[in-house]
């Protein structure tokens, strides 16, 4: 039997893989390598024999898997060189190129962790086209055609007096891209264009047909074999098992010898699939993990693979049994604490025992299991009294097991207190806002403080727009639209709309904490845009199956032009942002902004203003400009940048040169790492997008902490006055440059805005702040995350006299943070501001 390979039954092939697996078993096919590249490698190990202390070169002369301080990791060939883009330097230096054959990718040696060699083996296959040769040419591209199946395409290219229109032809075929040259005829001599492109941007018949077109002998079965290998190094397996059927025809004699080719395509596929159905139950989707390990076929695969796809079943089922188990076990509880006349609740209590069910019903699920623990650990146990046991599973539903109690008196008055809780986040009325703390403080809290409690609470809920953002949504097939307003401006008064489209991933669950992608367009509409992401079937595209939400950001005013770094744009974005956090369950440390043109230009502008929201930025052909190029010489900020460009686009490259080279020089700025696609110009590049969601899968985050933390930035503009714990309320004039009026004249007139927090032992929660003196005020935020609440707030250095003194967490202020801002997982608890030169409680 063979292992189907019908998309409708295995769901998506894993198309573009970043790591090819070794081919064994099977004709081998010699790795082409070119000489400069060869002699590049035997230079790059001559720098190792002079002593790299870093270890950082290639092994030998062979590519190696360069793993990155993050544990990201690039596979090629590992060359020194001067500066980003630059050619090879054989010095030491602080920057690495990592050619990959069709990109090379640039980073910082100092955020190298280690390399180790590579054993991938791929095939490279000639394709002859009557290409041009020569060097290559500058050219502006406007547009490119579909391919045919002669692997030609097109190209329409910026000139005078009228655009040119050039044909490309498929020079080579790699298991991960393609080589394109122009082929000769008319104006065609004029240019040599070559570029790359990644092979999961040419459509499978195309390929197919070129390959089979460079069979030279038919009457052998080797270049067949030679065809087989280079589709098992691609991972396009049904391509592999159509040529292998193909030649049990045209080959009966060599039966026996196809039968092991057939045994290595059985398990080369069988271990692609494993590896998607692990990938869909890590990302939340164990229906379909399940479902796809249901019709995976067995025949002939490797023992060790059939115990990992047995293992994915039995953990989805183990699961799935934790969860009926312990929904029996609590309403067989409660049932019999309902009717038991000595234990039997009073008032209240009856209701609320029943909403609990109704919720586990309709709730309890593998995502929410784990909240039930420290109930089910004291399920069995006759020493614990029922009250107690049920007070442990409310309790533990409502705040986590880890914060359950078993004081029913405190347990059952927690659905009370989440219900307030929404109602306060939902209110616009600040005078109800107000009586519902004034309510919440009056409830029993147990062994926890009420500020403890709220906070815990909020990490639980579920999104308290969910059920409006949902309701009459297919969340399979179609994204979810909706609008913000944005303020006007002194210069643009009047109110604005900001649209947005959200995809959620496959078997959305608003208890789950997922990544967000929020991505600008930079022409064209935004179902496009989402689509970049998506596919053209939501539930096969890239999105679901990394579980990711991503969201489509209309953030320019209608009409022409590109950014224009106002506070209109950073509050479309941010805006959205947080009117996506009140609707879906998203992981407020897993947040990324991607843009195009000159949405990658603003992705710049906002993430460098703004670096305390966003885990890492992907801006794609985008300009550090203006106010981001004063904020790239920022210090200590804890922010990762994957940059992707063309190769040949000047228009970003040469300007950004100096930016990228001081990112990458330094481990005291941003964690860089710049992509250039070969040949490749002015594009989006959505055949980067699977080295995007590689990349972004080990980027997180960083908060302040108790072990310390510090940031200097320069800021020019009223709006970017607010990073992690501080925030200025009047940003000085004098250092205003307003965007209407940005002269680069004007580049030192930033205002330095810096903080440091440091232990020291006179008090862990120390405070030096940059200002020293402002004019208006200045708010400290703080959270049990970073502060130790039970020693003193000690601020030496800022705005204002010294202050010293015991802070008190505030519901209050807890609340207002997560309404205004939207991040229930990272609440602050209490503020403290600057006014008239003295530091002040405030709520």
């Amino acid at each position: 039997m063979e292992i189907s390979t019908s998309p409708s039954r295995f769901v998506a092939r894993v198309q573009g893989a970043s790591r090819i697996r070794a081919l064994a078993g099977t004709a081998s096919i010699a790795y082409v390598r070119t000489l400069s590249n060869a002699f590049v490698m035997l230079i790059a190990v001559a720098v190792v024999c002079l002593g790299d202390s870093q270890n950082a070169t290639a092994q030998n002369g062979l590519p190696v898997v360069v793993t990155m301080k993050s544990n990201v990791s690039f596979e090629g060939d590992l060359i020194p060189v001067e500066g980003f883009g630059s050619k090879m330097m054989p010095t030491g230096t602080a920057v690495w190129a990592i050619d990959e054959g069709h990109r090379r990718v640039f980073v910082s040696r100092r955020r190298i962790q280690n390399n180790t060699p590579s054993t991938r083996i791929e095939s490279t296959i000639p394709i002859w086209q009557n290409a041009v040769s020569g060097n290559p040419s500058f050219v502006i591209p406007l547009s490119a055609t579909a391919f045919d199946k002669n692997g030609h395409r097109v190209l329409t290219i910026s000139d005078k007096p009228r655009p040119a229109r050039y044909t490309q032809g498929i020079t080579k075929i790699n298991p991960r891209y393609v080589e394109l040259k122009a082929l000769k005829g008319g104006d065609a001599t004029k240019k040599v264009l070559t570029m790359y492109l990644g092979l999961n941007q040419v459509p499978p018949e195309v390929v197919r047909n070129l390959l089979r077109n460079q069979i030279k002998n038919g009457n052998s079965s080797l270049e067949y074999r030679e065809l087989i290998s280079f589709y098992l190094q691609a991972q396009q397996f049904g391509e592999a098992i159509e040529t292998l059927r193909f030649m049990r025809q045209k080959f009966p004699e060599e039966s026996d010898d196809l039968e092991n080719i057939q045994i290595k395509i059985r398990q080369d596929e069988a271990r692609q699939i494993l590896t998607e159905i692990g990938l869909r139950k890590r990302n939340g989707q164990p229906e379909l993990a399940k479902g796809m390990a249901g019709l995976m076929k067995l025949d002939g695969v490797a023992p060790q693979a059939v115990a990992e796809l047995q293992q994915v079943i039995e953990d989805i089922e183990t699961t799935e049994r934790r969860v009926n188990e312990a929904r029996e076990k609590i309403a067989s509880l409660i049932e019999k604490f309902k009717t038991d006349m000595t234990g039997k609740p009073q008032g209240e209590s009856a209701p609320m025992l029943d909403q609990f069910l109704a919720e586990l019903q309709a709730e309890l699920r593998p995502s929410t299991v784990s909240r039930l623990d420290s109930y089910m650990v004291q399920a069995d146990d006759d020493a614990q009294q029922d009250q107690q046991k049920v007070a442990l599973a409310i309790s533990g539903w409502t705040v986590g097991s880890n914060n359950a109690t078993a004081n029913f008196a405190v347990a059952q008055s927690l659905f009370k207190v989440r219900e307030l809780i929404k109602r306060y986040l939902l209110s616009g009325d600040a005078n109800e806002r107000s009586a519902i703390v004034a309510m919440l403080e009056k409830f029993e809290s147990g062994r926890q403080g009420m500020p403890e409690i709220v906070v815990r609470m909020l990490a639980q809920m579920k999104p308290p727009l969910h059920e409006e953002a949902t309701a009459g949504y297919d969340i399979e097939k179609a994204p979810i639209e909706f609008s913000v307003a944005i303020p006007g401006t002194a210069a643009r008064p009047q109110v604005s709309q900001v649209r947005c489209l959200v995809h959620l991933p496959g078997e959305y669950d608003p208890y789950r904490k997922y990544p967000l992608l929020i991505t600008l367009p930079g022409q064209g509409p935004l179902e496009a845009q989402l689509q970049t992401f998506t596919g053209a079937n939501a539930r096969l595209g890239r999105a679901s199956r990394s579980g990711t939400i991503v969201m489509a950001v209309e953030w320019r005013q209608p009409g022409p032009g590109g950014g224009e770094y106002t506070a209109r744009e950073h509050a479309a974005v941010l805006t959205a942002m947080r009117a996506c956090f009140r609707r879906f369950s998203i992981d407020t440390d897993r947040v990324f902004l991607h843009g195009n043109d000159a949405g990658a230009n603003v992705v710049y502008d906002i993430g460098l203003a703004h670096p305390e929201h966003f885990a890492g930025l992907i801006p794609v052909s985008g300009l550090v400009e203006k106010y981001a190029k004063i904020h790239s010489r920022d210090t200590g900020i804890p922010l990762a940048v994957y940059a992707v460009m063309g190769e040949k686009d000047t228009s970003v490259n040469i300007p950004n040169t100096e930016v990228f080279d001081r990112w990458l020089s330094s481990d005291r700025h941003l964690d860089f790492v710049g992509v250039t696609y070969k040949g490749r110009f002015h594009e989006t590049f959505p055949d980067d997008v699977p080295n995007m969601f590689a990349w972004m899968q080990y980027q997180r985050r960083r908060l302040p902490d108790r072990l310390g933390f510090d940031f200097s930035v320069k800021a020019m503009r009223p709006w970017a006055n607010y990073y992690w714990f501080m925030q200025l309320d009047d940003f000085p004039l004098e250092n205003v440059i307003w965007p209407q009026l940005w002269k680069e004249r004007n580049e030192n007139r930033p205002l330095v805005i810096a903080g440091e927090l440091k232990a020291q032992d006179e008090s862990p929660n120390t405070f030096l702040l940059k200002p020293s003196r402002n004019s208006g005020s200045t708010t400290l935020w703080l959270s049990d995350e970073f502060v130790d609440f039970t020693q003193p707030i000690w601020i030496r250095s800022g705005p204002g006299k010294e202050f010293k003194a015991i802070v008190k967490p505030s519901v209050k202020t807890i609340l207002e943070d997560a309404r205004i801002r939207g991040d229930r997982m990272h609440p602050y608890w209490a503020r403290l501001k600057c006014i008239n030169n003295n530091w002040q409680i405030v709520e």
